[in-house]
């Protein structure tokens, strides 16, 4: 179902498709996806380059999210995305959540928090993305986080430092990134640290904490 850009909708009853396990349906005009009407079974959505689509969301807080198996949903350069609806920690589920490109979400919900299974996080090129809620820091599995060129990023939250399974951490291009938190040397799991071009940084903390650290990038910052 990709590259049809006369789509504006799902047709009725896909919700009922049970078999149904990937779903892409990129490149098209879809506006809103009511996650409450797909497929039970649905494990990977692939929404990349839908222009078009503000949001995606039940219709309201009380709908039931039909797609509780989702793993792996990606809204790669949905450049018209504003918010992500606070209900996605129904996604329980949920491994891997890729918003890059979506350049004009400003934030994510403090729901994120309770994606306990989730191990990847992409907001790469998410250009006006100001800030991560705390609630981040409670992302157990969270392994790979992916934060280059969000250039009107600001900060992290202060207890960074317990993401104790992050083993890459790329903020090549955060601009407006002005330090790394003390809680930073915390991350004991941490092998590939990348800040090349985050020209604002004009200090860094202790690295003794980072014992697994392979690979440390940071060309082009202010200290």
């Amino acid at each position: 179902m990709n590259d049809n850009p006369k789509l504006e909708m799902l047709p009725q009853g896909f919700g009922r498709l049970k078999s149904l396990v990937h779903l892409h349906i990129g490149n098209n005009s879809i506006l809103s996806l009511p996650l409450s009407k797909l497929p039970l079974n649905l494990s990977v959505l692939d929404l990349t380059g839908n222009k078009n689509t503000t949001r995606i969301s039940p219709k309201n807080s009380n709908d039931e999210f039909l797609c509780k198996e989702l793993r792996m949903l990606i809204l790669k350069d949905c450049t018209t995305l504003e918010e992500l609806p606070q209900t996605i920690r129904k996604l329980s589920r949920l491994k891997n959540l890729d918003v890059q490109g979506c350049s004009t979400l400003k934030a994510l919900p403090d729901s994120m928090g309770e994606l306990m299974e989730l191990t990847q996080l992409n907001l790469s090129n998410c250009t006006t993305l100001e800030r991560l809620p705390d609630t981040i820091c409670l992302l157990s599995k969270l392994e790979k986080l992916w934060l280059i060129n969000c250039t009107k990023l600001e900060f992290l939250p202060t207890e960074f430092g317990k993401l104790q399974r992050l083993d890459e951490f790329w903020a090549d291009h955060a601009t407006s990134l002005p330090r790394l938190l003390h809680s930073f040397s915390q991350l004991s799991n941490l092998e590939d640290l990348h800040l090349h071009k985050c020209e604002k940084i004009q200090e860094l903390p202790s690295m003794s904490g980072l014992v697994k650290l392979k690979l440390f990038h940071m060309g082009h910052i202010g200290v």
